[in-house]
């Protein structure tokens, strides 16, 4: 039954991506799927996406922030692929799992989900796969973000030299 769920799952994050479903999709769908809040962060610990699921014992949306500001940043304690439980200094009945994003041993953030009670291994399953294709969708964006600063600094470089850039020399970085 676990292996027919993961694989659901699994072709669940698939279809998002092949949809062109976006970081936000994913993390909507991973907090849809475990019942848990979802935040997905950068390496800078800036927030990409977040997903709010109402928990019983998390009395508020405000709550639940103020206690990620815990426990946010703390990837070292992480092993890439491997969700890691951790609870709030603060307050110990805050709980969370954190797993890394990490693309080609390149670490681009954390997926970060609050849960009360206990996070059975099909929700572990489902953030550890999860954390996979948001790994791909923020690469996926990462290199998007080069070849564009790629051709600013090409058609840059031809203004400098006096050459007036023409589209056709360029097009071929956005097949």
């Amino acid at each position: 039954a676990m292996l027919r769920q993961s694989l659901d799952i699994n072709k669940m994050f698939t279809s998002i991506l092949k949809q062109g479903g976006t970081l936000d999709e994913l993390t909507h769908a991973l907090s849809d799927t475990i019942c848990c809040p979802v935040i997905v962060e950068d390496v800078h610990k800036k927030i990409l996406s977040y997903a709010y699921y109402p928990i019983k014992d998390f009395p508020s949306e405000g709550y639940w922030l103020a206690a990620y500001r815990a426990i946010r940043g703390r990837w070292e304690e992480t092993v890439d692929g491997s969700a890691v439980m951790l609870s709030s200094p603060s307050d110990p009945s805050c709980k969370y799992a954190l797993v890394r994003a990490t693309y080609r041993s390149q670490m681009l953030g954390s997926v970060l989900a609050a849960y009360a009670g206990e996070f059975d291994e099909i929700n572990r399953i489902a953030l550890e796969n999860a954390a996979s294709f948001i790994s791909l969708a923020l690469a996926t964006e990462k290199s998007q973000m080069e070849k564009e600063a790629t051709v600013k600094q090409s058609i840059l470089n031809d203004l400098l030299h006096g050459n007036v850039p023409v589209w056709d020399d360029y097009s071929f970085w956005f097949k």
